[in-house]
């Protein structure tokens, strides 16, 4: 779609044209980027793109061989290694060489071990790192399982090549083979330039007028943007983005589809556009928001001159949508509408500058800008044609994603068929099979009345309307006696090694938990506390929260839970008014719980416990369970509920109330997100 923006673009710009070689030639500023990557963690194959094909029938390695050859000698990319001046990337363009192809037979066995056999080596294959200090980026390898049974593996570096290059790769070796196998030379056309020539003019590019404008369109456009899309995980996220990935097939009827077209036309707007505002619409749900961004690649090929290069060309392209004021989906198909004609005509900045110029909060475990992509494929679709042979893409099993979530899409007779790629790390293939879904509905919904408000558009079908509605409210069942420390023994004894906290990267299991919040209710009791005492809690949200509390109903003490988030003057009230005289506590929160003197507020100061400044002392404390317990009528909480200023009030929670309300917490419950924005069943 993006395509129809880049035939029409970049008018105002000078074309690309060869520059002499015999200069340093500076990398593209994507492929700076993995350079930069690659610097950073050596031998990392993320970045390595594979192209797997099942061969039946005859095959020549030596044609194979010299086609390859021909391809890589006129593509300067594919032959391209780097070098370091004054901490940037430069290119080397090495001399045109053979291109071996490497052979591995698959050893004879049944016919399932074989193939598992295939897939282990092309495994190992396509994970093999390169050196980008050497070269060369592209590797082919045939596993062969017999004389006309084959299995080709091309491997390239994403430094030197893309999707959109990789139609032209499978073209050009179709052509060289076939001629080849005729026995003719094989003729392509020439082509004016190579990808040095464009990095080169990219870099001049971004230092004149043209870069100010589009810096300058970004720049406003990013303003006040969240710094992440915060989807609902299955999982914590990991500290560091993990890139193994799963994927979830997506497929839209033809009667649909055909109902997207007729709405989008009447908005000026096309297919992607339409596809893509109802995606965003789910979104927003899924995180509570009215502000949605996405990123979406783009071929980045409005160039006559750079059409036929094999390179690294893809931008992506930030797509930010305003969901705000409950409007119609056809008034958000043209918010949609007008948003993607203005970022794909800024498109040409490329992602990785515009990154550096906005300066986002860098966070190693999620990709700058933009989390999720949403993209409708239109590149070659090449598919190898090898004369006497029939080929079919062979599945490798790999799947990496650097986002968290990658919609891919394509128009077929039948309607839009897809996939959406899914960090493993992030999401179970449920949760993700839950999204299409719910995408799929509001489509139908949208389609069917676009003119209603959006908040009466529910994601949920009749089915998953009645679970929500009526089977998740079957909540009556026997309430287990005994207070809270006493259940939660009981179950750390039934289950001590099960993960009882996730908390950022820490999990604690029901033992541990069991063992610390011991001993910090043994360092408890020493500093006086115990039953009927109220301690006043602020410390951070995460484990230690939890040890603190289970510590303190574990001397048959109460907590008053106190927010570090509100005023001093709220907390001070909340204190006095329930008459705490100790706090539990971390170092940075003192001066919010530490009261007036004497003579000013006329109350004895509160007695701080700082968790942090007692963590090494906790070790030696005893490990089993205090001596004293909650008394029967003890009220394990005293909180502050909202009310008018001028008179807050405290509130308990005694042990039956809590008992009761406990095991309700208690039933188990899928962690897959459901829109939590309110919708309206009908």
């Amino acid at each position: 779609m993006s395509n129809l923006f880049e035939r029409t673009r970049r008018k105002e710009s000078t074309g690309v044209v060869p520059v002499a070689r015999d200069r340093e030639l500076r990398a593209s500023f994507a492929q700076r980027r993995l350079w930069f990557l690659d610097q950073l963690e050596p031998g990392n194959a993320s970045y390595n793109l594979p192209f797997a094909v099942r061969v039946r029938g005859r095959l020549d390695v030596a044609h194979l061989s010299r086609a390859l050859s021909l391809v890589v000698a006129r593509h300067e990319a594919l032959r391209t290694s780097f070098t370091e001046t004054g901490g940037q990337p430069v290119q080397r363009i090495q001399p045109p060489a053979p291109v071996p192809v490497r052979i591995a037979s698959v050893p004879d066995g049944p016919e399932e071990e074989r193939l598992a056999a295939v897939r282990q080596l092309a495994g190992a294959e396509i994970t093999e790192p390169f050196d980008l200090s050497t070269g060369p980026l592209l590797r082919a390898k045939v596993l062969r399982l017999d004389e006309h049974d084959h299995v080709l593996l091309l491997t390239v570096h994403h430094v030197a090549t893309d999707a959109w290059s990789q139609g032209i790769l499978v073209g050009e070796l179709s052509a060289a083979y076939e001629a080849l196998d005729a026995g003719r030379e094989p003729v392509l056309p020439p082509l004016p330039v190579q990808y040095a020539d464009y990095a080169e003019w990219e870099r001049d590019w971004l230092s004149g007028p043209t870069l100010r404008r589009q810096l300058d369109y970004w720049t406003k456009r990013l303003d006040g943007m969240a710094p992440a899309l915060e989807l609902p995980t299955d999982r914590p996220r990991p500290s560091v983005a993990r890139q193994e990935g799963d994927a979830v097939r997506w497929e839209l009827p033809a009667e649909l589809i055909r109902a997207a077209r007729r709405l989008g036309a009447g908005e000026n707007a096309t297919l992607y556009m339409t596809l893509l505002a109802a995606f965003q619409l789910v979104l927003g749900r899924y995180v509570d928001s009215d502000d949605i961004t996405v990123g979406t690649p783009v071929a980045n090929r409005g160039r006559a001159e750079v059409e036929g290069l094999i390179g690294f060309f893809v931008n992506t392209v930030v797509l930010r949508t305003d969901l705000s004021g409950d409007p119609t989906f056809r008034q958000l198909l043209a918010r949609v509408r007008d948003m993607a004609a203005g970022a794909f005509a800024h498109g040409d900045l490329p992602f990785e500058y515009l990154v550096e110029q906005v300066h986002p909060e860098r966070d190693l475990s999620r990709n700058p800008l933009v989390q999720v992509l949403f993209q409708m494929i239109n590149v070659p679709g090449e598919r190898l044609a090898l004369p006497g042979a029939e080929t079919e893409p062979y599945d490798h099993g790999r799947i990496l994603t650097r986002m968290d979530l990658e919609v891919h899409l394509v128009e077929t007779e039948d309607g839009v068929l897809g996939h959406i790629v899914f960090s493993k790390a992030l999401f179970d293939r449920s949760t993700v099979e839950r999204l299409l879904h719910h995408v799929t509905v509001v489509l139908r919904g949208v389609l069917a009345e676009p003119d209603r408000p959006l908040s009466e558009i529910s994601p949920l079908d009749d089915a998953e309307r009645t679970k929500v509605l009526e089977e998740f409210n079957h909540t009556t069942g026997p309430v287990p006696a005994g207070s809270l420390p006493a259940l939660f023994t009981a179950q750390a004894e039934r289950r001590p090694g099960a993960v009882a906290v996730i908390s950022g990267g820490d999990r604690i299991t029901y033992a541990e938990l069991d063992q610390r919040s011991n001993q910090l209710a043994h360092l408890l009791e020493s500093r006086g506390i115990g039953p009927e005492t109220l301690v006043g809690l602020c410390v951070d949200r995460g484990a230690e929260m939890i040890v603190a509390i289970l510590a303190i109903l574990k001397l048959g003490a109460a907590y008053v839970p106190i927010d570090p988030n509100h005023p001093r003057d709220r907390v001070q009230f909340v204190l006095a008014d329930a008459g705490v005289t100790v706090a539990v506590t971390q170092q940075r929160f003192t001066s919010l719980l530490a009261t007036p003197s004497e003579t000013e507020a006329g109350t004895p100061g509160i007695r701080l416990i700082l968790l942090d400044a007692e963590r090494a002392s906790l070790t030696s404390r005893p490990r089993p369970r205090p001596r004293h317990g909650p008394a029967p009528r003890t009220s394990p909480m005293s909180s502050t509920p909202p009310a008018p200023p001028e008179s807050p009030r405290a509130s308990s929670c005694p042990p039956p109330v809590c008992s009761t309300w406990w095991p309700g917490r208690r039933r188990p419950c899928r962690s897959a997100p459901t829109p939590r924005r309110p919708s309206s069943p009908r």
